[in-house]
Formats: structure tokens, C-alpha cells, sequence
């Protein structure tokens, strides 16, 4: 049977949590899984990916998950953020 501190590491699975230990990657790392995500990105027309053809890529959703675990933003060059501008209302 394995201890309380041994089981907060394991996923419901009883594998390794993403979340526990180290998450630094080098910058290659960060790049290539970058590249990974515009890669096998999801066509909103078949609502699958590009590469695979299945919804929920497993391979874009680990390096999503990667990323976000080490604390990387998920493109190189974010876009600026916008501030919200309301349309003005059309008469009737």
C-alpha cells in the first residue's frame, strides 16, 4: 500500500501527475512544443485535428498541458490584448 505523499503525486490512473516535480524546460522544449500546438491545431470545419483527424489531438493536448504546467505562454509573440469597445447601437 503507498503512502499518503506517494498517492498526492499520482493522477486518478495511478500514474505520475504532470503536476508534480520539476517543470523547467529549455527554451527548445518551449519552441518545439509551441510548434506542436500550431501543428496539430484544430480545424473548426471538422472540429478534429489538422494532422490526426480526431478531436482532442492527444498530441497538442500534452504539449498544451506541458506548457501550461511549466508556466510558458502557449505562442512565441502573444497578440496584444485589445480592450473592449461596444458598437455603437443601430437605430431602428
Amino acid at each position: 500500500m503507498r503512502s499518503l505523499p506517494e498517492l498526492a503525486n499520482l493522477d486518478p490512473f495511478g500514474e505520475q501527475a504532470m503536476t508534480s516535480g520539476e517543470h523547467d524546460l529549455s527554451d527548445d522544449l518551449v519552441a518545439y512544443y509551441r510548434q506542436v500546438l500550431i501543428t496539430h491545431t484544430t480545424k473548426p470545419e471538422v472540429g478534429a485535428c489538422v494532422v490526426c483527424s480526431i478531436p482532442r489531438c492527444p498530441d497538442w493536448l500534452h504539449a498544451f498541458d506541458t506548457l501550461a504546467a511549466a508556466g510558458q505562454v502557449m505562442t512565441a509573440s502573444p497578440t496584444a490584448w485589445e480592450p473592449f469597445r461596444p458598437r455603437p447601437r443601430r437605430k431602428r
